[in-house]
């Protein structure tokens, strides 16, 4: 299960349980991470990667976005 909070100055909080997320957040801690796309752009898996510090997954599909 995943629920995210948003706050009123547009920070967001998800919250994961029960899932292989969670079970990868037991073992390596707190992480954080920004949007893959340009505010209102479709996903750009080359620009991406050129501003990521880290990679933790090669496979990358573009889906409906999060509510």
């Amino acid at each position: 299960k995943k629920t995210t909070f948003i706050y009123p100055n547009n920070q967001a909080v998800r919250i994961v349980k029960d899932c292989k997320h969670a079970q990868f957040l037991e073992k390596m801690g707190c992480f954080y991470s920004s949007s893959a796309n340009k505010h209102g752009q479709k996903f750009d898996e080359l620009w991406a990667r050129s501003v990521a510090d880290v990679v933790v997954d090669e496979i990358f599909v573009e889906n409906t976005p999060s509510k």
